[in-house]
């Protein structure tokens, strides 16, 4: 018969175990873990007085120990609060912005590019030096074979609009 441990001296085990496992989680099956502590059944007092123990070092169990039959994997871990900056909402857009589109006729798709998305890279993108340039063609060979990928929109943030100088965002359409 196995000698009954200190449940606290191996729950900081794992506790340590789980702080230097590269996936910050560690998987034991329900009838190995009862094993760890030296107990042949987890009677309704022990797991309590565990669960009790894990939860005071931070450990979350899934699934619950109660919840958990024989050969279940019972993967613990370490949840980290992460901070999570408040945000504002995005602005809501402006009277002059509706007017503005419902002024425009978007007969095609490069017209919606050009009305809708392009103002969402820029707004994104910064200056107001930014440049556009809608149907942009590009040679991309496949293999042997010679070949043109096409660019929908392209947005530079200079004042240059050649691929070669210009730095920026691009939205890209894949076309042969």
């Amino acid at each position: 018969m196995a000698k009954e441990k200190d449940p606290a001296e191996i729950i900081q085990t794992i506790a340590q175990s789980i702080k230097v496992s590269q996936r910050g989680a560690r998987r034991v099956r329900a009838h190995r873990f009862k094993e760890l502590f030296g107990y042949q059944v987890l009677n309704a007092q022990r797991r309590e007085r565990i669960e009790q123990l894990l939860a005071e070092a931070g450990i979350e169990v899934r699934p619950s120990l109660e919840e958990a039959k024989r050969d279940d994997w019972l993967v613990m871990s370490m949840p980290v609060e992460v901070p999570v900056p408040e945000t504002r909402p995005d602005p809501a857009p402006t009277p002059e912005w509706f007017a503005h589109m419902a002024s425009v006729h978007t007969d095609t798709e490069r017209e919606v590019e050009m009305h809708f998305a392009s103002p969402l890279f820029r707004d994104g993108s910064a200056t107001a030096r930014t440049r556009r340039r809608p149907g942009s063609r590009s040679k991309q060979p496949r293999g042997n074979h010679p070949g043109h990928i096409e660019a929908d929109l392209l947005h530079f943030a200079t004042t240059s609009t050649t691929s070669k100088r210009a730095s920026g965002l691009c939205s890209w359409n894949a076309s042969a």
